[in-house]
């Protein structure tokens, strides 16, 4: 390697670096705006405070099981979407009708009163 290839080298490296680092604190700054937004009421009351489960959407979902009881609660995700609802994405866990407990999403659209729209393919 000569010494020009390896100055070479050297730079670019540093400025990989210097990008990481920009990455790395921009990401941060994004994940601070996002806990500074405030949450509309309307939308905060339709999840759980427990497990943070979207309330109807998880009643809509145990009448579909075949052991609603079987029923657990992974994960709950929302975004506004431009129209004014918000899209819900949930994970769960349940029994199928072999006695297997199988894990599924859903993804569905509601109102900012919590009214059901529609189910989101």
């Amino acid at each position: 390697m000569d010494q020009t290839s390896t100055i070479v080298r050297v730079l670019i490296r540093s400025e990989v670096d210097q990008l990481n680092k920009d990455i790395a604190d921009f990401s941060k700054q994004i994940v601070e705006a996002k806990k500074n937004q405030p949450v509309d009421p309307k939308i905060k009351k339709q999840f759980s405070g427990y497990d943070g489960s979207h309330r109807l959407l998880v009643k809509m979902i145990k009448t579909r099981l075949h052991d609603p009881q079987s029923f657990e609660h992974d994960t709950t995700r929302y975004m506004t979407l431009p129209n004014g609802n918000i899209q819900v994405f949930m994970t769960y866990r349940g029994k199928n009708a072999f006695g297997a407990v199988v894990r599924e999403s859903v993804t569905a659209e509601f109102d900012l009163s919590g009214n059901f729209i529609r189910f989101v393919e």
